[in-house]
C-alpha cells in the first residue's frame, strides 16, 4: 500500500510527536480487513520507522468479545460482463458467540466458482493457508489473529503485540472500573448516554436507565455461550451485578468491556501515546473522552485516523442509474416513434406525418379511430423493417442494469487486503 492512498488526521508524520515516545495503540475484529482497516497499521508502522523507532512493536488489540463470522469471505466473481460477489464458508462457526469464547476451526477447502477474479482466488489460497497454520490456536480470535499476523509481515517493518479484549478482565484497572460502574451506575451512565447523544450518527446507542436497573458498558462473555447484557441491579442497598433476566454475577465472572469502556481503558493507560481508528472508530471514541472526561474527570491519550480507498479494477462495463434511465425511455419510445428516433425517410414516413397533421383538427370520432389504427400500423411496419435499432435498444436496457449492478461492484473497497496483492 503506498503513502498516497493513505488518508491520516492528523498528518501521520505529526503522530510521534503525539505520542510522546509513548507506545502507539490501534485494533480490529479479527477477521481478514479491507484495505482502510490495514492502513491503520501500515501509517502507524510507517510513522514509527520515519521517527527512528524501527524496532518496537505496533500494540495490536484484538476485538475478540464481538460476534462476527471471520470465515466467511466475499469474493468477486465475473460471468460474462456480469459482476457479482459470492460469499466463502471457510468452517463452520457459532456466529452467536464472541469469537474470543470459542475454539479453533478446521479449515475447509473453498468451492471458489467459476469465474472468480483471480486476485481474489489467490488472497483466498493464502488466508487459507495462513488459518491451516494456527490451526491449533486455543480460539477462533487467536487463529484468526496468527493468520493475520502472517499476512500482515509483508506490509509491516515491525511485530505486533497482541491484547485480547476478553483478556482484559484479568487487569485491575478493568476490576476497579467495574467496581466504580456498579457502585456510581446513576452518574456514569448518565454521563454515558449524554455523550452518546451528543453524536447519534457515530452509531453508540444509550444504555437502559431506570431508578433500579441500570445496563452497563460490559459484556458477559460465558465460553462457547452467547454473550449478554451487564446490569446494575440498584433495587437493594448493595448493588448487584447482573444479567438481563436477574441472575446475579460474581465481579470476577467472565466479563469484557464494551466499545467506549474498552477504548477508555486502553487510552488511559501509562503505556498508551497514541490511539490509531478507522474513521468509525475515530467517531466514536470522541464520545469516550466526553464520556470519561465528564464521570472521571480524566483526560485520554490523543487519537489519529487513518483509512485508505483501494479498489480492485475490473475490466466490465459499468454503468450509472442515469444511463439506465436513458436506456429505458429510449426503448420505451423508440416503437412509438421510429421515424423520429431513428431519421427515417419514404412513403410511410410521409404518410405518417399526414395523419398526425389532419389528426390535430378532425372531430370525426370513426375517422381519427381509423387514423390511429393505421399510425400503429405504420409504426409497427417501421419497427419491423428496422427490428435490429428494436433488439439494441431492449438491450440496451438489460445491459445498462447489469452495468448498475457491475458499477456497484466495481466501486466497493470492503474485499479482504489479500485480494489487493
Amino acid at each position: 500500500m503506498s503513502d498516497s492512498t493513505i488518508t491520516a488526521s492528523p498528518p501521520a508524520s505529526d503522530w510521534p510527536a503525539l505520542a510522546r515516545g509513548l507506545p502507539v495503540w490501534t485494533g480490529h475484529q479479527p477477521r481478514f480487513w479491507h484495505p482502510g482497516i490495514l492502513a491503520k497499521y501500515v501509517a502507524a508502522d510507517r510513522a514509527m520507522t520515519a521517527a527512528g523507532d524501527t524496532t518496537t512493536p505496533l500494540n495490536h488489540v484484538v476485538v475478540d468479545q464481538d460476534v462476527q463470522d471471520p470465515f466467511a469471505l466475499n469474493v468477486p466473481v465475473r460471468r460474462g460482463d456480469a459482476l457479482t460477489a459470492v460469499t466463502l464458508k471457510l468452517g463452520p462457526i457459532r456466529i452467536d458467540v464472541p469469537t474470543g469464547r470459542q475454539p479453533a476451526v478446521e479449515v475447509r477447502d473453498p468451492q471458489l466458482p467459476d469465474g472468480t477474479d483471480p486476485r481474489a482466488a489467490a488472497g483466498v489460497q493464502r488466508i487459507v493457508h495462513a488459518l491451516r497454520e494456527a490451526e491449533d490456536a486455543p480460539t477462533l480470535a487467536r487463529q484468526v489473529t496468527a493468520a493475520l499476523e502472517t499476512l500482515l509481515a509483508p506490509h509491516l517493518a515491525r511485530p505486533l503485540r497482541h491484547h485480547f479484549a476478553t483478556d482484559l478482565q484479568w487487569r485491575n484497572d478493568f476490576k476497579q472500573a467495574t467496581h466504580n460502574l456498579l457502585h456510581d451506575a446513576q452518574r456514569s451512565i448518565h454521563h454515558y448516554n449524554r455523550a452518546a447523544a451528543h453524536d447519534p450518527g457515530a452509531g453508540i446507542a444509550s444504555l437502559h436507565r431506570d431508578p433500579h436497573l441500570v445496563e452497563l458498558p460490559l459484556w458477559h462473555v460465558p465460553l462457547n455461550a452467547p454473550r449478554q447484557r451487564v446490569y446494575a441491579d440498584l433495587a437493594d442497598t448493595k448493588p448487584l451485578l447482573t444479567v438481563e433476566d436477574g441472575t446475579p454475577l460474581d465481579p470476577a465472572a467472565d466479563l469484557a468491556p464494551r466499545a467506549l469502556l474498552m477504548t477508555a481503558l486502553l487510552r488511559r493507560r501509562n503505556d498508551c501515546g497514541l490511539f490509531i481508528h478507522g474513521t468509525g472508530g475515530g467517531g466514536y471514541d470522541q464520545i469516550t473522552e466526553r464520556w470519561w472526561q465528564a464521570w472521571r474527570n480524566e483526560a485520554l491519550a490523543p487519537l489519529a485516523v487513518a483509512t485508505a480507498d483501494r479498489r480492485l479494477h475490473f475490466d466490465a462495463p459499468v454503468h450509472t442509474p442515469a444511463d439506465h434511465q436513458r436506456a429505458v425511455w429510449h426503448a420505451h419510445h423508440l416503437p412509438h416513434n421510429p421515424d423520429r428516433v431513428l431519421g427515417l425517410t419514404g412513403p410511410r414516413v410521409d404518410e405518417k406525418h399526414r395523419l398526425l397533421a389532419r389528426m390535430h383538427d378532425d372531430r370525426d370520432k370513426p375517422r381519427r379511430r381509423a387514423a390511429f389504427q393505421r399510425l400503429k400500423a405504420i409504426n409497427a411496419e417501421l419497427c419491423t423493417q428496422n427490428a435490429p435499432a428494436i433488439r439494441d435498444a431492449a438491450a440496451s436496457v438489460q445491459r445498462t442494469r447489469r452495468g448498475v449492478t457491475n458499477a456497484a461492484i466495481a466501486r466497493r473497497r470492503d474485499w479482504p487486503f489479500p485480494f489487493y496483492g
